[in-house]
């Protein structure tokens, strides 16, 4: 502490001297200059400058540091080494450059800074490199030497190979997955190619047809590796370089070469030769196939726009069996008119039928077919056929025209019609000789109708915020049902949330209808529930109207309030308000309500109307008006079915309210105390106050007999009576208090002239009241300066006159009252009773 206190006062001294600081020197040199007590010997002393000591994580977590700030990481294992932490690697002193901590160290050897050749790192913003014209070289053996996010792009160094998707490549450039060549932008900067690939230069042959380049597809499957086909190019000479090129693919395993060009053939095409003959632009070779032209029936080979057929236009009829070519003006024939032979088939297998398209009930038929498989055609025609459904009628299954295969093949007949019901439509098949029944299903279609009318919905039940749902529905009517099904819906409300509206599956009917929703669960609140309504192709909001529920709650809790404000005897209240939680709420309403305060009487506590939460929430009061004095307030709150009381601490005021000028107690009466010294307690306004009294021997109490008719408000109360001068008492009270009213009477054969003194204290200092004296003829008297006398005006008889003095203004806790005789008067007689008012 010593140490300290000497610092301390050198640190002043220096700034109101030279606005220099120096610590263990009289004569600073710089703006701060420490001096070691001790710069030489053997004292065992420490000295010298201790800077803050943090960790990394703390030196990191740093807001606003400002440059050149000094601090020593003494655990450099915490937090992270990036942003500004990245040079923290070892404990030492640290010094902050407006950007990164860095350290104060300069020898390299010892603790180096932080750089990509020793430490990892992140990049705070973009970086730019700029060459000019240097060059930028790495060198390496590593077979994953350079790398760009994983296998994204692999430099092997050792290898010298270049891996894209791979950081293994076994090639000069191998990329592992999809790739995507897009051509250059326009043709003045590179050409039109996408990519070029050379496969030759001077002094090198490029291939030729027994030794070519070739772009190769293989597979790595491990049942069928291998290769799958080949690109070939190169020289046309079989030996030499003789300057015409080609172009061939081969495909197979063992690849085999199917498509063969070159410019020496003028662009002759040849499939399966590699020599196209030099007067054929196509030449097909092959020992052991053919040649299969299209086939069409008549009636497609019809169908081709005349208007666009060439002439020399060929294919094959599969009407006439005959190849037939076009002139320009008409279909010819290549071969004589033979009638074809009778069509005929070894079987007909309806039940492995292609069905295609779907029929639903009362819904026109469109784009439905079955195709029939068959075996054994003999190549032969058939007139086609019409058949009619049988179980599920009004359907029509169509085959047109044709000739059967040569073989196996497949008959397709057409369905159209409308079906007349759900089931099974069936059609007795029979052609080519033979017979089967081809079977479809019908199904219901899906419902549809041509408009939802939630707005005319019928209504039943009642919905109510906070209750459970209970026999409530709505039927919504519709038009233009088709008969269709509809699935089973449910349908969540908005608005009001909370509730379900449920349809179960069923069927449309023919025409117009009603689907009613079941309406369960419990509404939020009241307000209004809003079902969207989606069914049948069209849409409508069902909407529901739900009371408001009269407000309960399941508990009160005013000991659990947060008061806002505060709140002084006699001063108007302003900003107050008392927010008591709740428990339980339903959501229902409440209506306003204002409590007046018991205790300290004058405020008001009131509450707008409005709706409970539903569950837990709060209610505000605002309390306003003027509290009449210190104390308690209480407010007797009753509101959705709970009932507590609020308090509130009214404070004293630091001014004490002024006199009251009323004729009523409005207070305490204070007692006759027998004995001295002893004490009496009560409550006023909610504050416990006792009072003691201290008197002469000659006091004693009798009541006040009468007094005269404007003090006929003042309530009665003991009587305190001075008989003889020089009589005292004194009341003590353990509070501040103000607005004391005594009533003084005077006894039989009183002089005039009498008086009696009224001291007032606080903590044992003499304060002096104001307020106002009211006599026995009802005036009103102001007094002024330290020497407070009452007085009795005219002598009388007991009870004869009286006065009433309101004493206020100033908070006292101790009042004197003593008799004394004006011009030497002896005979003396008062009765006094008290009334205390206020309590600070």
């Amino acid at each position: 502490m010593k140490k300290i206190t000497i610092a301390l006062f050198t640190l002043v001294c220096s700034q109101f001297t030279l606005a220099q600081i120096g610590v263990n020197t009289p004569d600073p040199k710089s703006t701060f200059d420490i001096t070691a007590k001790s710069p030489k010997g053997k004292s065992e002393t420490p000295e010298g400058l201790l800077v803050p000591r943090v960790d990394r994580e703390r030196a990191q977590s740093m807001i606003g540091t400002a440059i050149s700030t000094l601090i020593y990481v003494d655990d450099a294992t915490t937090g992270l080494q990036t942003g500004t932490a990245i040079n923290i690697d070892n404990n030492g002193y640290y010094y902050f450059d407006g950007r990164f901590w860095m350290k104060l160290s300069i020898d390299s050897a010892i603790s180096p800074m932080a750089n990509i050749y020793n430490t990892n790192g992140v990049l705070d913003g973009n970086r730019i490199v700029t060459q000019n014209d240097k060059t930028l070289a790495f060198t390496g053996t590593a077979t994953n030497g350079f790398s760009v996010d994983g296998n994204t792009f692999s430099v092997d160094a050792a290898n010298n190979r270049i891996g894209i998707g791979t950081t293994a490549p076994n090639s000069k450039l191998h990329v592992q997955g999809n790739q995507y060549l897009n051509a250059v932008i326009t043709a003045a900067e590179y050409g039109n190619n996408v990519m070029d690939i050379n496969i030759g230069q001077d002094g090198y042959a490029f291939g030729n047809r027994n030794n070519n380049f070739g772009i190769n597809v293989k597979t790595s499957s491990s049942i069928h590796p291998g290769n799958v086909a080949r690109f070939n190019f190169g020289d046309a000479s079989m030996s030499s370089n003789g300057g015409n090129r080609f172009l061939s693919f081969s495909v197979g395993k063992t690849l085999k070469e199917l498509l063969y060009m070159d410019d020496v053939n003028n662009g002759r095409v040849g499939i399966g030769t590699s020599t196209p003959n030099s007067n054929a632009i196509l030449e097909l070779s092959s020992t052991n196939q053919g040649f299969l032209p299209p086939r069409l029936t008549t009636a497609q080979r019809d169908a081709i726009p005349a208007a666009s057929r060439p002439a020399g236009l060929m294919i094959y009829n599969t009407n006439t069996n005959c190849m037939n070519f076009w002139n320009t003006n008409e279909w010819v024939s290549t071969c004589a008119n033979v009638v074809p032979p009778v069509g005929a088939i070894t079987a007909l297998t309806c039940t492995s039928a292609t069905n295609n398209g779907s029929l639903n009930a009362g819904s026109a038929a469109s784009a439905v077919t079955s195709s029939i498989p068959y075996t054994g055609g003999n190549g032969g025609s058939h007139g086609g056929q019409s058949v009619t459904s049988t179980g599920v009628t009004g359907l029509t299954a169509t085959l047109s025209a044709g000739s059967f295969a040569n073989g196996n093949g497949s008959l397709t007949y057409t369905i159209t019609g409308t079906p007349s019901a759900v089931g099974t439509a069936s059609f007795a098949l029979n052609i080519g000789g033979r017979t089967c029944t081809l079977t479809r299903t019908v199904t219901a279609p899906v419902g549809a109708i041509a408009s939802l009318n939630c707005a005319g919905a019928t209504n039943n039940g009642t919905l109510t915020g906070g209750a459970s749902v209970s026999g409530v529905s709505s039927s919504i009517p519709y038009t233009g049902g088709n008969s269709g099904t509809y699935s089973a819906q449910t349908v969540n409300s908005t608005g009001v949330t909370g509730l379900t509206a449920t349809l179960s599956a069923g069927t449309f009917a023919n025409g117009n209808g009603n689907l009613t929703y079941t309406i369960t669960g419990t509404p939020s609140a009241g307000g209004t529930a809003s079902f969207a309504i989606n069914i049948g192709g069209r849409t409508c909001t069902l909407t529901r109207t739900v009371a408001v529920p009269v407000g309960t709650i399941a508990s009160l809790n005013c000991a659990g309030a947060t008061n806002n404000g505060t709140l002084t005897g006699g001063a108007s209240a302003s900003g107050v308000s008392s927010s008591i939680p709740y428990t339980g709420g339903n959501s229902g309403t409440y209506t306003a309500q204002t409590v007046s305060s018991t205790g300290v009487t004058g405020l008001t506590a009131t509450l707008a109307a409005g709706s409970f939460a539903n569950g837990n929430g709060n209610l505000t009061y605002t309390i306003t008006g003027t509290p009449t004095i210190s104390g308690t307030a209480s407010f007797a709150i009753n509101i959705g079915g709970k009932t507590c009381t609020l308090t509130r601490t009214v404070a004293g005021a630091a001014n004490p309210p002024t006199a009251d000028t009323s004729l009523v107690c409005n207070g305490w009466t204070i007692p006759f105390v027998s004995g001295n010294g002893n004490s009496t307690s009560t409550t006023v306004n909610g504050q416990t106050l006792t009072a003691t009294v201290t008197k002469s021997n000659n006091s004693y109490v009798e009541n006040v007999a009468s007094r005269s008719s404007c003090l006929t408000t003042t309530a009665d109360g003991a009587s305190y009576k001075f008989t003889f001068t020089s009589q005292w008492m004194t009341i003590k009270f353990d509070k501040a208090v103000s607005n004391l009213k005594v009533y003084q009477v005077s006894l039989p054969n009183v002089s005039a002239n009498d008086r009696v003194r009224y001291t007032f204290r606080k903590n044992g200092v003499e304060v002096i009241p104001s307020g106002l004296i009211i006599d026995n003829n009802c005036r009103t008297y102001n007094w002024s300066g330290t020497n407070i006398m009452g007085r009795v005006n005219t002598a009388g008889t007991s009870g004869s006159g009286g006065t009433i003095y309101n004493f206020g203004g100033v908070w006292f806790d101790e009042v004197t009252i003593a008799s004394a005789a004006d011009n030497g008067n002896t005979t003396f007689g008062s009765q006094f009773s008290f009334c205390v008012g206020s309590v600070q």
